[in-house]
This record gives structure tokens, C-alpha cells and sequence, in this order.
């Protein structure tokens, strides 16, 4: 996680999750952004599930 500020002023935190798959060679990554800092950490686990959970499926698969 990290935290920034607009360039009005405001802060906000910035949560990212990447991964990589070799065999598809595909790079996926979650970006989070919120500047109500307490919602954010307190979805940290429902975002860790969501992350978890996601799959990369290849073109024709679906």
C-alpha cells in the first residue's frame, strides 16, 4: 500500500496487486485507489480474496 496526494491536496492510498504468467505470458495486475483510508484497510481482506480467486483463462477457454 501506498499513500500519495492529489494535487489538491487530499491523500489517498494506493493498493496494487500484480502477477505474472509465464506459460500465457500475460501480466495482470489490480490497482485499488481510495481516499477514505479506513474503508480501504478495512477491505484489504475481501480485495485479498478477490485477488486470490482470480484467474487468467486464455483466449478460446471460455
Amino acid at each position: 500500500m501506498r499513500y500519495r496526494h492529489h494535487d489538491y491536496g487530499a491523500l489517498y492510498a494506493a493498493l496494487r496487486y500484480a502477477w505474472r504468467s509465464e506459460k500465457l505470458q500475460t501480466d495482470l495486475v489490480v490497482n485499488v485507489t481510495a481516499e477514505d483510508l479506513g474503508r480501504l484497510h478495512h477491505a484489504i481482506p475481501d480485495i485479498e480474496d478477490f485477488a486470490r480467486a482470480t484467474t487468467i483463462i486464455p483466449d478460446g477457454l471460455t
